[in-house]
């Protein structure tokens, strides 16, 4: 997966530090976010969730194209799935990067917090063609 990180203040420097090495991820400025928005597989953002969203919105298309997004708060406390929770792979590198850093893993699909397979990973999972 090809992931990149977005510090958006110094605080998240060694978050970022400590990613980049496990992930073998890119460092980009938040402003570069636009104009490499489909090449790559995930955006993880360390810093406020709301900065994460506004850089975004203007991006976000359909869940079937949008990368993943993971926004982790500056002090590694909470890795946040925002965008393209399950074909996007948010969940999974949620999870991932929450075990890398100790950190709480946030959630929200519903499918996930009840332990069951999310009806849209099905034609992945299965291989089965979409009606």
């Amino acid at each position: 997966m090809k992931t990149a990180i977005i510090t958006i203040s110094g605080e998240g420097k060694n978050i970022a530090d400590q990613l980049l090495r496990a992930l073998s991820a890119d460092s980009i400025s938040r402003h570069a976010v636009a104009t490499c928005w489909h090449d790559y597989d995930a955006f993880i953002f360390i810093g406020a969730m709301g900065i994460c969203v506004r850089t975004i919105a203007p991006l976000v298309d359909d869940k079937h194209t949008d990368p993943a997004v993971v926004c982790i708060d500056s002090f590694g406390r909470n890795v946040i799935s925002v965008l393209s929770g399950h074909l996007g792979g948010a969940n999974d590198q949620t999870q991932r990067m929450a075990d890398i850093l100790g950190a709480h893993p946030v959630i929200t699909t519903q499918s996930d917090n009840a332990g069951l397979w999310a009806l849209d990973t099905f034609e992945k999972r299965f291989n089965w063609p979409v009606a």
